[in-house]
């Protein structure tokens, strides 16, 4: 008869030292773990359901990478130097579920910080280069900041809206229909800018039209306004450091993402290694109120040293059963 190329280990140990076996099998590497039937749920199973807690951590770093623009090919050329790599211990798998949740929570913090200045910065940015688009559109009006003085009776004001809305807006602000003047200019693929002078006695009536077509207004400021025109290099230096803040934001994101890549990776390895470990001790079948028992497969070219080490480990509080497993 020829020998069994895999044996089936049937191990007894005390409630308290599965942690301690599951990380002496983790050592061996040559141990694959015999799933339980499908019908027994494990009492360790229904005191301690960690499954939702590593999910939600798989959950939250995934949403880390998302904003990170971090993908798997990140991770499958990765090199780490020994001197990289930083060793710590945990007294459990709580300890670590927490120490890897804390971490995540410390960038997804400051991630979320940056995208909060990145989307004000944005919001600015848009702001200030629609000032510039709409003011150069009035500067054939030669505007300047001694011209908003001449209104008395009639009011001066500034709008954008879509493209789409322009026939509308020719309807409304026809001079019988409304008594005022207005000019409007393309500033985008899909936006206008236009200005009326009407009557200040109309502007409910302006409001109600402008509702209409959806139209935002654009403040006349008197900062970029000289009494010789637009102050147009202003408006290009509040552009350019709105900009410049907005790139420092953006490298800062990208530096988190690659100075960290290496601990991400770690982060992102732990988590399987709790999924396989959170299977693996589900495995185990309650013999009593203080015995479990474990089976696994080994070669048979392992058994031996296997059996050995551990019984070294276990000394008296193990009992190990073995049998080849027949084709």
């Amino acid at each position: 008869m020829k020998d069994s190329k895999m044996y089936l280990f049937r191990v007894i140990i005390n409630t308290s030292q599965k942690d301690s076996l599951l990380r002496a099998l983790a050592e061996e590497e040559a141990v694959h773990i015999k799933p339980r039937e499908e019908d027994f749920k494990s009492e360790i199973e229904k005191k301690e359901p960690k499954e939702k807690q590593i999910n939600n951590l798989k959950e939250d770093l995934n949403s880390l990478f998302k904003k990170l623009d971090i993908t798997e090919s990140r991770f499958t050329n990765l090199e780490v130097k020994e001197e990289d790599m930083i060793e710590f211990e945990v007294k459990d798998i709580y300890e670590l579920i927490n120490h890897i949740s804390e971490e995540i929570n410390f960038y997804q913090n400051r991630i979320n910080e940056l995208e909060r200045y990145i989307a004000k910065a944005n919001i600015e940015l848009e702001n200030i280069e629609l000032i510039n688009s709409t003011y150069k559109f009035l500067d054939k009006y030669n505007l300047n900041r001694s011209a908003l003085s001449n209104f008395d009776k009639l009011k001066f004001e500034v709008y954008t809206t879509f493209s789409k809305n322009l026939p509308n807006l020719k309807d409304l602000f026809t001079f019988s229909e409304f008594p005022n003047v207005y000019d409007y200019q393309e500033i985008s693929e899909d936006r206008i800018s236009f200005f009326t002078i009407f009557p200040k006695d109309n502007d409910e009536d302006l409001r109600e039209r402008i509702n209409i077509i959806h139209g935002e207004e654009v403040q006349i400021l008197k900062k970029y306004l000289t009494y010789e025109g637009i102050n147009f290099t202003r408006i290009q230096k509040e552009i350019d450091l709105i900009k410049k803040t907005l790139l420092k934001y953006l490298k800062e994101q990208n530096r988190i993402r690659d100075d960290n890549i290496i601990k991400f990776a770690a982060m992102r390895e732990a988590i399987n290694n709790l999924n396989k470990y959170h299977w693996a001790e589900n495995q185990f079948k309650e013999l009593s109120a203080d015995r479990l028992i474990l089976e696994f497969f080994v070669p048979s070219s392992k058994k031996d040293q296997i059996n050995k080490d551990l019984q070294e480990n276990f000394n008296d509080s193990i009992r190990i059963e073995t049998k080849p497993v027949e084709k």
